[in-house]
């Protein structure tokens, strides 16, 4: 089982050089990004499960957004996994970014006969906590969500900048012993860049530090910025 993974692995989408080799039917036929990017495997598979686990929780999210997307003008995301546990406990979690806001295209198929997988998406979103008045607390704000039985699902949208979760986990009945196969396709296309997608309303200032601080999920124009975990900060001097 783990040579028949790693060889699907392998085989269904092969990045070279910018471009998809043997690719199985998808969203990238079909798509005019010049940059297709599959994630790394975080671990080799072990038994069922597949590369990218443990992601069963959205801190422990599998990235699938290319490490250069800031610099990119749109980017196919494309991947297979599976949902391998057989009490029906395997979540994936996976995470990616947008530098500024952006036209996505999504698109999850299952590819195991008679069953489907649910699937939602979220953006993070901070909030001032009174009781830490420095410190920005976050929480996922849940968007989309699909629970048809559907084997083919997907959802388009024009989306501001910031970190977004996909969450997927199964259809099939505890104890099953049955293997889910998916597959996904992310497509993000910038609509604009720089500070004409910059807005007052989505500044937030945080009056308690000495001088004038601007925390927000987007960076307008060439400002100087620094990531403090998932926020950026960028101070004016």
């Amino acid at each position: 089982m783990l040579v028949d993974l790693l060889v699907t692995a392998i085989t269904a989408v092969s990045v070279v050089g910018g471009s998809i080799e043997n690719g199985q039917e998808s969203m990238a036929a079909a798509s005019n990004s010049s940059h297709y990017y599959t994630p790394p495997y975080t671990h080799l598979p072990a038994g069922e499960e597949d590369g990218y686990e443990q992601n069963n929780v959205n801190t422990m999210a599998t990235r699938i957004s290319p490490p250069d997307y800031c610099d990119l003008p749109s980017y196919l995301t494309t991947f297979s996994a599976n949902l391998y546990d057989t009490t029906a406990l395997d979540r994936d979690f996976y995470v990616f970014e947008l530098s500024t806001r952006s036209n996505i295209s999504f698109s999850i198929q299952s590819n195991t006969p008679s069953y489907s997988v649910n699937v939602s998406m979220a953006r993070l979103t901070y909030y001032e906590n009174s009781s830490f008045p420095l410190h920005a607390s976050h929480y996922l704000d849940y968007f989309y969500e699909d629970y048809e039985t559907s084997w083919h699902k997907t959802y388009s949208d024009t989306l501001a900048a910031g970190t977004y979760y996909i969450h997927v986990y199964g259809q099939q009945s505890a104890h099953s012993e049955i293997v889910i196969d998916y597959h996904i396709d992310l497509n993000v296309t910038i609509v604009e860049e720089g500070y004409d997608e910059f807005s007052p309303s989505e500044m937030r200032f945080a009056k308690g530090l000495p001088g004038a601080v601007w925390i927000s999920d987007l960076v307008p124009g060439s400002f100087m910025s620094m990531l403090s975990g998932d926020l950026e900060r960028t101070y004016f001097t």
